[in-house]
């Protein structure tokens, strides 16, 4: 669409619109950054408002469309017929045309459609064009897309569209009624991303996605509306000589649309872009003042309606860089095609890398342990490589004491530790079960039970058996009861009043295990403070060269990974590496 086309549109558009303030509020919305096309168009209407003979004086400017505004008026209207449908009511209007409920005429059974009317007396050639564009738009046959049923003109020569009307709610409209989670706001996205890459293939873009343009049934499945109004494709780019008039919504097109250039498949990749951020953070990215809002979609997020800001902090990283590929100003750096921007949300649902992160350490780091704890997968990651940085008592215990003390003190805690065993396996014997078969969860119920009632020479030991009940009821997918254990552990360590240093070396370790169990149970924050309170122990009690201080380090950078606060991980993580160089290979 060329400069000229797209302020014709605009101007349709405008002097529809007879209330000042909204059609203020339109310019600004429409022009957001591009003060030159502003500044023509306000030219334009200051000229229409000073003639006398508005559309005749326009129409030296611009295109004849006083003929067809009224003659739009005369034949689009209700119990009016175009085909073989009856008008019954509009229910849409814009800069273009008219939308309305029609249903077929003369027939037993009431087959209902929406036919759009085309504002314009196209010529010949444009309308040999729609004739071919109609026959390949008939072709699309997409469970989200409204189907094209038939199209034609009137006897005057004015074009319309005969469209599947679809019983559904504007999507903006759902999202606030449904507040659906992340989650489902995504899948629905996936769904029209199908629907749009079926059009693709079909060398058809759509050129006008917006949430005005989409509808949700009832089953919360959406149907994207106006492909027939989109354009073909040739070899990716429009086709034709670009004479006739398209529609476009500024505060949804693409930086070519509005600059007059072709329209590609990208330009479809940017309006999904821009849909995407609405879906995510409630706002749309050009504002209605004018101003374009940050393209962070989390930081957006963050200050829109309370049911969506509860999910801010899901759309960190991944989901923001999504977004943000999408909303490149040139087209080559947007995604190549919507098959790979729908991939890219297929990963992020997966846990697995996506195309539009940047390859930085931490993000690979990310990938490792699970960030995401919407991935099922992603906790059992974050278990399996907590559980190696958190196995090294013995080797912290070594290094913190003389081994004199170590040694009474391991033999101390190692004889009622085995006491403890041997009477709970006892409680498993046949004898006092009654020959049933008692399950591993079953034991670990007794065990706590056990542990209640038995007294040790030291709190250190119980909290130890406590740190290993709550490893592993955090195994059997416990992870309540996991929590619970360990409270006691650290509770019962913290309220000692002279601990000494195997004291507080068995604090950082059940901190440790604790910050597993609360990322497990999606407490992310409460986790990070865990391995930091650990870290700060190991780092008094211990040389400042001991390699388990190296492992204290890059389990504060996971936990900080997974809040998002990739530079206090970065410098933990450089820290770690220094003490222990076999860490240094996750920094390259």
């Amino acid at each position: 669409m060329s400069r000229f086309q797209n302020l014709q549109t605009l101007l349709f558009q405008a002097v529809d619109l007879q209330d000042a303030d909204e059609r203020r509020r339109f310019i600004e919305t429409a022009c957001a950054g591009y003060a030159a096309l502003r500044a023509e168009l306000e030219e334009l209407l200051a000229y229409d408002a000073e003639s006398s003979g508005r559309v005749e004086t326009l129409a030296d400017r611009l295109v004849p469309i006083s003929a067809s505004l009224d003659e739009s008026a005369r034949v689009a209207r209700p119990g009016a017929r175009l085909g073989g449908y009856e008008l019954i009511r509009e229910i849409g209007k814009g800069g273009l045309g008219a939308v309305f409920l029609a249903e077929r005429a003369g027939e037993g059974l009431r087959h209902r459609v929406a036919i759009k009317v085309i504002r314009g007396f196209p010529t010949s050639d444009v309308l040999e064009r729609f004739r071919r564009e109609r026959d390949l738009l008939a072709s699309l046959r997409h469970p989200n897309i409204a189907r094209f049923f038939d199209g034609g003109t009137t006897s005057e020569g004015q074009p319309y569209l005969v469209m599947e009307h679809v019983e559904g709610v504007v999507l903006n409209t759902w999202l606030a009624q449904r507040q659906p989670s992340v989650a489902t706001r995504l899948r629905l996205f996936q769904a029209l991303c199908s629907a749009v890459q079926h059009a693709h293939r079909q060398l058809i873009i759509h050129r006008d996605i917006k949430p005005a343009n989409v509808l949700v049934r009832d089953d919360g499945d959406p149907v994207l509306l106006d492909f027939g109004i989109g354009k073909v494709l040739a070899d990716g780019v429009e086709a034709g000589d670009g004479t006739a008039v398209h529609p476009l919504t500024p505060a949804y097109a693409s930086p070519e649309q509005l600059q007059g250039r072709a329209a590609t498949t990208q330009s479809d990749v940017y309006g999904l872009g821009l849909l995407l951020y609405e879906i995510l953070s409630g706002q749309p990215l050009r504002q209605a003042n004018g101003r374009t809002a940050s393209v962070s979609v989390s930081r957006t997020a963050a200050g829109s309606a309370s049911w969506m800001r509860r999910d801010a902090k899901l759309l960190r990283g991944d989901l923001d860089n999504i977004v943000r590929k999408c909303l490149s100003e040139q087209p080559e750096r947007r995604y190549a095609s919507v098959e790979a921007l729908d991939a890219d949300i297929q990963a992020w649902f997966e846990g697995r890398p996506v195309k539009a992160a940047p390859d930085a350490w931490h993000y690979r780091l990310r990938k490792l342990v699970g960030r995401h704890p919407v991935a099922v997968g992603a906790t059992i990651t974050v278990v399996v490589v907590l559980s190696i940085l958190s196995a090294r008592l013995a080797i912290e215990r070594d290094n913190a004491l003389l081994a004199q003390e170590q040694s009474r003190l391991d033999a101390e805690a190692e004889n009622q530790s085995a006491a403890f065993m041997v009477e709970l396996l006892k409680q498993a014997s046949p004898d006092r079960s009654l020959g049933r078969e008692i399950s591993v969860q079953t034991l670990m119920t007794k065990a706590s039970a056990l542990l209640d009632e038995q007294t040790f020479s030291r709190p250190a030991i119980k909290s130890r058996l406590e740190r290993a009940l709550g490893e592993i009821n955090l195994a059997l997918g416990q992870v309540p009861a996991s929590e619970a254990v360990l409270e006691s552990a650290v509770r019962r360590l913290e309220q000692l009043p002279a601990p000494t240093v195997s004291d507080r070396i068995e604090l950082a370790s059940s901190l440790r295990q604790r910050c597993r169990a609360r990322i497990t149970a999606g407490r992310l924050v409460d986790a990070r403070d865990d391995c930091q309170r650990a870290t700060e122990i190991m780092v008094a009690v211990l040389p400042p060269d001991d390699p388990s201080l190296g492992e204290a380090w890059m389990t504060q950078a996971v936990a900080e990974v997974n809040i998002g606060l990739f530079d206090e991980a970065e410098e933990n993580l450089r820290t770690a590496a220094r003490i222990s160089p076999a860490w240094a290979r996750t920094l390259n």
